[in-house]
């Protein structure tokens, strides 16, 4: 028998948690996994990959596991799953309380507490979440790259730095924070 999981999360292809979500349910479906994709607001069809399409198209099929890929507020979207795991991240030393993650309400600790497992991209988030007191099993599972999109390019040698910051501008992100720092460290 097949295995199946329900898979929360936002679909967009290219765009941070939508992208990467897409991509992670599109490979569990090509690995033999039964995928029923559920989305967390209404998705444009023309902005997913033909695979994406395809997955998002399949009809509603409730499975025992459901997977949440997204800000922990958005993992009480899988109350009444036998088990419920909560794939997440987050770039500090201390997890955000209250409104501040991302306009999201509800404490990150006591929703990855309701989980049965949650899943990290990091050691560091590893090590964070549960600095933070979340008890349930942590499991880190890196985040790939398309080595097809993102190539090796063999670099020569300069006198010359580059710094490459990666992200969306935003407060959460802090670009001129990172740049301070950066500046700072290496005058």
């Amino acid at each position: 028998k097949k295995m199946k999981i329900n898979w929360f999360g936002s679909f967009s292809q290219g765009q941070g948690y939508s992208g990467s979500s897409e991509q992670m349910a599109v490979a569990l479906e090509k690995q033999g996994i039964d995928i029923r994709a559920i989305a967390f607001s209404k998705i444009n069809l023309d902005n997913l990959t033909p695979e994406g399409r395809k997955l998002r198209l399949k009809p509603f099929n409730k499975a025992d596991v459901a997977i949440c890929y997204g800000f922990p507020a958005s993992f009480s979207s899988m109350e009444g799953w036998k088990y419920k795991i909560g794939f997440t991240m987050f770039e500090t030393d201390k997890l955000p309380t209250g409104r501040s993650w991302a306009g999201l309400t509800g404490n990150a600790v006591d929703s990855c507490n309701k989980l049965d497992l949650l899943i990290v991209p990091s050691e560091h988030n590893r090590q964070l979440f549960s600095d933070n007191g979340v008890t349930v099993p942590i499991e880190v599972v890196n985040l790939g790259c398309d080595t097809n999109y993102f190539s090796f390019i063999q670099r020569p040698v300069k006198k010359t730095f580059t710094f490459l910051q990666s992200g969306n501008l935003s407060i959460r992100k802090n670009p001129g924070a990172v740049m301070s720092a950066f500046l700072s460290l290496f005058k």
